[in-house]
């Protein structure tokens, strides 16, 4: 098992047991909207990598989950999705007491990796 691998096992067994099971929900619709991303951590968080590069962060925190694709594109693209979340330019927060919204985390997902393939495309030429 990887060093991060490792820290991510570790971070989740240190979450009360309702918000472990938040955060389980949570990469479970993030491997929804793409299966084929790569458990991680990174910044002292989940991570999810796409093609070996930073995509996502995950945590929960007090008083919310956090999601974090940490592009304030993602955010400006689903302005009027994230109506009522608490948001700023990389981060969207989710409160605990609430349902996490399946479908609005699709999109962001989708959102990031559509800019992260646009970026290696214009990399590229």
């Amino acid at each position: 098992m990887s060093d991060e691998l490792k820290k991510l096992a570790a971070y989740m067994a240190k979450q009360p047991e309702e918000k472990r099971a938040g955060l389980e929900q949570m990469r479970a619709m993030i491997y929804a909207a793409q299966p084929d991303l790569e458990d991680g951590f990174s910044y002292g968080v989940p991570a999810v990598r796409y093609k070996g590069e930073l995509a996502l962060l995950y945590a929960a925190f007090k008083g919310h989950y956090g999601l974090y694709p940490y592009d304030e594109r993602v955010v400006e693209q689903l302005i009027e999705d994230l109506e009522g979340y608490d948001i700023a330019k990389g981060t969207i927060r989710f409160a605990l007491d609430q349902p996490l919204p399946k479908e609005l985390i699709g999109k962001v997902v989708r959102a990031k990796l559509a800019i992260m393939e646009q970026d290696i495309k214009k990399s590229g030429e």
